[in-house]
Order: structure tokens, then C-alpha cells, then sequence
């Protein structure tokens, strides 16, 4: 049997198989030689996840939860003072914050908690990056799969850009 006569009758036993689609002949010498393959069978050996996807997945992960609790932490604060926009303008003035430096007054204590909010948002900012950099680590590593490092890459992501992107807005 010719290889064409041979390709034909595959297609003839698979009625969904498109005639116009050849299976690429892979090399799998660099599976077997890393030990991803059964020689003896010439069966495929699932590859392992990687371990700095699945990390940077994990790290994502309590990232986003951490920031989202602290978003609603920060919106339960707003809430529960009515009078915060009152309060907020009143910081906004550069002589209020002079007068409050020179009295030694206090600032008021749902703004402490705003700024303790504030900076574990900055920490799950940098915790992040760090798992972006950890998801580009594993999507890079050889013989592993790409699964975890993709998820963590977006996970870690989108909280990343829209924090950036926030702070771009208000810079400007």
C-alpha cells in the first residue's frame, strides 16, 4: 500500500476527518530523551505542571482575593460615615492639612483605616507583579505545561492593570 493510498483509506474510515488536513509527522526523540515518552509503548507521558505556574497561580489568586477584600472594606468604610465626602474635601485643602500640622490635631479615624487600606492594596499591587513574574517564569519552562502560568499571569494581570491604570487617572 502507497503512502497516498494509505492516507486515503484513513480519511475513508473517518467520516470527519478533512482530506485537506494532514497529521504533521512529529519528532518525539526530545520527549524520549527527557523521559516524557514510553519508548517501548510510544505512548505519550503527561507532562507535569509547572511549578512556577502553579505558584504564581496561587499567588494571584490570594492576591485578588486579598485586594477585593480590601476594596470591600474600603466601600464598607464610606458607608458607614456619612459624612466622608464632608471629611474628604476638607483633607483636599492644603491649608486644613497646614492647620492640622501646626495644632497637632489628629486625623480622623476612618482615614487611618483608608490609608491602612490602602497600603495592603499596594502590597497585593507588588504581590502581583511578583506572581506575573513568576507565571512568565512557568510558561518559559521547558517539558511542563503552560495551564497554571497562564492563569496566573491573568489573574495576576488584570488587578495589576487596573491598579496602574487607576493610579495613571489620578496622577493625571
Amino acid at each position: 500500500m502507497t503512502a497516498s493510498q494509505h492516507e486515503e483509506n484513513q480519511y475513508a474510515e473517518n467520516p470527519y476527518a478533512d482530506s485537506n488536513y494532514r497529521q504533521p509527522d512529529w519528532d518525539y526523540s526530545y520527549a524520549q530523551s527527557q523521559g516524557y515518552m514510553d519508548t517501548a509503548s510510544q505512548q505519550r507521558i503527561p507532562l507535569p505542571h509547572s511549578s512556577w505556574g502553579i505558584a504564581s497561580f496561587s499567588l494571584a489568586l490570594l492576591s485578588a482575593i486579598g485586594f477585593s477584600v480590601l476594596i470591600g472594606f474600603c466601600v464598607s468604610i464610606f458607608m458607614s460615615h456619612p459624612d466622608m465626602a464632608e471629611i474628604a474635601e476638607m483633607m483636599n485643602d492644603p491649608e486644613f492639612l497646614i492647620t492640622i500640622e501646626e495644632n497637632h490635631a489628629e486625623i480622623p479615624p476612618p482615614f487611618k483605616m483608608l490609608a491602612l487600606a490602602g497600603l495592603g492594596m499596594l502590597a497585593c499591587l507588588v504581590v502581583q507583579f511578583i506572581a506575573m513574574v513568576l507565571g512568565l517564569i512557568g510558561l518559559f519552562q521547558p517539558g511542563t505545561r503552560r495551564t497554571f502560568a497562564l492563569l496566573g499571569i491573568v489573574l495576576s494581570g488584570a488587578p495589576f492593570l487596573f491598579t496602574v491604570g487607576c493610579m495613571v487617572l489620578s496622577i493625571s
